[in-house]
Protein backbone atom coordinates (compact mmCIF):
# COMPACT_ATOMS: atom_id res chain seq x y z
CA UNK A 1 0.00 0.00 0.00
CA UNK A 2 1.07 3.36 -0.64
CA UNK A 3 0.46 5.49 2.90
CA UNK A 4 0.70 8.91 0.80
CA UNK A 5 -2.21 8.47 -1.84
CA UNK A 6 -4.19 5.02 -0.43
CA UNK A 7 -3.47 3.36 -3.61
CA UNK A 8 -3.34 -0.81 -2.70
CA UNK A 9 -1.27 -3.25 -4.69
CA UNK A 10 -0.32 -7.10 -4.91
CA UNK A 11 3.33 -7.44 -4.15
CA UNK A 12 5.07 -10.69 -4.89
CA UNK A 13 7.65 -11.43 -2.39
CA UNK A 14 10.26 -9.92 -3.67
CA UNK A 15 8.67 -7.23 -5.51
CA UNK A 16 9.57 -3.62 -4.46
CA UNK A 17 7.79 -0.43 -5.75
CA UNK A 18 8.31 2.96 -5.42
CA UNK A 19 6.31 4.41 -2.93
CA UNK A 20 4.71 1.36 -1.45
CA UNK A 21 5.22 -0.47 1.48
CA UNK A 22 4.23 -4.23 2.82
CA UNK A 23 1.36 -4.26 5.23
CA UNK A 24 1.56 -5.99 8.37
CA UNK A 25 0.13 -9.09 8.61
CA UNK A 26 -2.99 -8.55 10.36
CA UNK A 27 -4.24 -6.38 7.71
CA UNK A 28 -3.23 -8.15 4.65
CA UNK A 29 -6.45 -9.88 4.71
CA UNK A 30 -8.20 -7.01 4.73
CA UNK A 31 -6.72 -5.30 1.76
CA UNK A 32 -7.09 -8.60 0.02
CA UNK A 33 -10.63 -8.01 0.45
CA UNK A 34 -10.80 -4.65 -0.71
CA UNK A 35 -8.86 -5.58 -3.96
CA UNK A 36 -11.62 -8.28 -4.57
CA UNK A 37 -14.36 -6.38 -3.72
CA UNK A 38 -13.12 -3.50 -6.12
CA UNK A 39 -12.43 -6.61 -8.57
CA UNK A 40 -16.55 -7.33 -8.14
CA UNK A 41 -16.91 -4.14 -9.07
CA UNK A 42 -14.66 -3.83 -12.25
CA UNK A 43 -16.35 -7.04 -13.65
CA UNK A 44 -20.18 -5.96 -12.75
CA UNK A 45 -19.55 -1.89 -14.46
CA UNK A 46 -17.54 -3.04 -17.11
CA UNK A 47 -18.95 0.31 -19.47
CA UNK A 48 -18.60 2.95 -16.63
CA UNK A 49 -16.10 1.82 -14.84
CA UNK A 50 -13.24 3.67 -14.59
CA UNK A 51 -10.26 1.76 -14.35
CA UNK A 52 -8.45 3.03 -11.22
CA UNK A 53 -6.58 1.30 -9.28
CA UNK A 54 -7.92 0.11 -5.68
CA UNK A 55 -7.49 2.97 -2.77
CA UNK A 56 -8.35 3.50 0.99
CA UNK A 57 -9.74 6.52 1.65
CA UNK A 58 -7.22 8.46 3.91
CA UNK A 59 -9.86 10.01 6.17
CA UNK A 60 -11.87 7.24 7.33
CA UNK A 61 -11.02 5.48 10.75
CA UNK A 62 -10.41 1.92 9.08
CA UNK A 63 -7.04 -0.06 9.99
CA UNK A 64 -5.49 0.65 6.97
CA UNK A 65 -5.94 3.70 7.01
CA UNK A 66 -4.43 4.58 10.56
CA UNK A 67 -1.64 2.47 9.50
CA UNK A 68 -1.31 4.78 6.61
CA UNK A 69 -1.50 8.13 8.87
CA UNK A 70 1.22 6.33 11.05
CA UNK A 71 3.75 5.60 8.38
CA UNK A 72 3.33 9.06 6.97
CA UNK A 73 3.51 10.80 10.83
CA UNK A 74 6.78 8.58 11.02
CA UNK A 75 8.43 10.02 7.83
CA UNK A 76 8.11 13.62 9.03
CA UNK A 77 9.12 13.04 12.33
CA UNK A 78 12.28 11.04 11.45
CA UNK A 79 13.15 13.96 8.90
CA UNK A 80 12.20 16.33 11.57
CA UNK A 81 14.96 14.76 13.58
CA UNK A 82 17.52 15.14 10.97
CA UNK A 83 16.66 18.88 10.86
CA UNK A 84 17.08 19.44 14.84
CA UNK A 85 20.40 17.37 15.01
CA UNK A 86 22.36 19.76 12.68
Amino acid sequence: MNPHTGELAELSRDEQRAGFERLPRDLQAMAREKMRRFEQMARAETESFVAEPPKVNLLSRSPLALWAKKKRKAKIAAASRRRNRR
